[in-house]
């Protein structure tokens, strides 16, 4: 997993980026769009929102491993003959 810092300027029709180990997600977020060009019309709103977006959906995978992980956790915590499992019964 790659950490960075990403920081944003947006004015009415201008749009400034600056990023830290993060920036291969600018080729994808100019890609989106130049494919969505009716939206582009509407600003640089919208070039924020893709950049968003595409922040957001990195996210995921690590939400995927922490789920697991706390999937696991709980089927150890909840398994019958578990150490915390008697000592529930037994109060």
């Amino acid at each position: 997993m790659t950490v960075g810092e990403i920081s944003v300027f947006v004015g009415a029709t201008s749009f400034f980026p600056s990023a830290t180990a993060v920036t291969c997600i600018f080729s994808g977020v100019r890609g989106r769009c130049e494919r969505e060009p009716e939206l582009l019309k509407l600003g640089s709103g919208f070039v924020l929102y893709a950049l968003m977006d595409a922040v957001v959906d990195r996210y995921f995978p690590v939400i995927d491993v922490l789920e697991s992980q706390l999937e696991s956790i709980e089927e150890h915590i909840f398994d019958k003959g578990t150490a915390l499992n008697q000592h529930c019964a037994a109060v």
